[in-house]
């Protein structure tokens, strides 16, 4: 994936490299790639056996920043072993930009908008849930909106309530 932001600041086409978080001199990834060292020739010279012998080694669950990770963290198994999901997580440094009072990280937010529009388009035998930072405001924007008609019915069902509960007159004899 790569962006182009609308800012000065930040000019020119950022890629993945480009844009990362750099933890020891390499990008803050974690992705199955890492099990082959994101080595395109290794990969396709690789037999099945060769693939599920890597997947089921723990010396290979090195970064290349020297930090160990587990299986569990980019592999999904289902309850018979067999491989159903992965896990990519792809780490990106702020680029931000502060305008009326309000802070937009121009690099990361249209990355992230071509990044959805990208797993959406994907033909994986697998299914894919991109979640990308910029999801989290839009997810909780439309939870709001839909709790906001419940909330208000239940406001006027309790309201009706109290009127007709404690708008009764007590007879005094």
């Amino acid at each position: 994936v790569s962006a182009s932001p609308s800012s000065d600041e930040f000019p020119g086409m950022w890629d993945y490299d480009r844009a990362c978080l750099r933890t020891g001199g390499a990008c803050a990834t974690t992705t199955v790639l890492d099990l082959f060292d994101y080595d395109e020739a290794l990969i396709s010279s690789l037999t099945e056996e060769e693939v599920i012998r890597r997947i089921n080694n723990d010396s290979f669950y090195v970064l290349e920043s020297g930090r160990e990770f587990s299986r569990d963290d980019i592999i999904g198994f289902d309850g018979e072993g067999n491989i159903r999901a992965y896990r990519g997580v792809y780490v990106l440094d702020e680029h931000t930009v502060e305008s009326d009072g309000e802070r937009t990280d121009v690099v990361g937010e249209p990355w992230e908008a071509d990044g959805i529009d990208l797993f959406r388009g994907d033909n994986s035998p697998l299914e894919t849930f991109p979640q990308f930072a910029s999801s989290w405001p839009e997810e909780f924007g439309r939870a709001i909106e839909q709790d906001s008609a419940s909330l208000t019915v239940a406001f006027i069902i309790i309201i009706v309530y109290l009127f007709l509960t404690l708008g009764r007159r007590d007879k005094v004899d």
